[in-house]
């Protein structure tokens, strides 16, 4: 069952468990035959986060069962990966599934730095993921769109890469630019971190000499070097 475990179980109990009680009583379902696991995530996914408040960084983690490309999955697994790696200034800060083993040191939830990352690929992700899965091509970002949306050819060419090291090098630069902060203060909890990822667009623009280039921490560093 997808959806709705509690309305059978309510149902199941409320008719009595022995029989006694059965009575008539319609029950309108829909039924998905030979359905993926892909598929049931994306399911459970789409139904749970646009009717019912579900751990919003527990939805982005089902993205990882999906088989095709979508903004969703790109975001989950750049953010996996600034959390996983030892050299990364996320390591072991982010919260996963929406919950910290850490509070002291896990500041940053999942799905928070996730929706800061589609937010500069796609205005409609869930249409997007929907014409990838469908094998359509998407429509690439031009003319003024490109500066709002400064990672969305690098995720129709499938260089995710490159957009993990860009997020990567300014927030190493960050890291490197208040030290004693980073990790301590409100630098590297939702409030700084989603106020960086508002100013990498402005600063990627300026740095890059095109919209596709990695910006090194040094370039990063210097535009915050005058920042008291």
């Amino acid at each position: 069952i997808l959806d709705g475990q509690h309305r059978i179980e309510g149902l199941r109990k409320g008719l009595g468990e022995t029989g006694k009680h059965l009575t008539p009583f319609q029950l309108t379902v829909s039924i998905f035959v030979d359905l993926d696991m892909d598929n049931q995530s994306m399911v459970f996914a789409t139904v749970n986060k646009a009717q019912t408040k579900v751990n919003k960084s527990l939805v982005y983690d089902l993205f990882s069962y999906a088989k095709s490309r979508s903004p969703q999955r790109t975001a989950h697994l750049i953010v996996r990966l600034l959390d996983s790696e030892e050299n990364s200034p996320f390591h072991g800060r982010i919260k996963l599934l929406g919950f910290a083993n850490d509070p002291y040191r896990e500041t940053i939830t999942q799905s928070t730095l996730a929706e800061s990352i589609i937010k500069y690929i796609s205005k409609d992700p869930m249409a997007d993921r929907d014409n990838l899965k469908r094998k359509k091509s998407l429509r690439r970002a031009e003319g003024d769109e490109m500066k709002k949306l400064i990672f969305r050819n690098l995720f129709i060419d499938e260089k995710d890469e490159v957009i993990a090291k860009n997020i990567w090098n300014l927030f190493l630069a960050v890291k490197e630019k208040w030290p004693d902060s980073w990790g301590t203060s409100i630098l590297s909890k939702s409030t700084g971190v989603v106020a960086f990822m508002r100013f990498l667009r402005p600063a990627y623009l300026e740095l890059s000499d095109e919209i596709g280039d990695i910006v090194t921490k040094t370039e990063f560093y210097q535009l915050l070097e005058n920042v008291s």
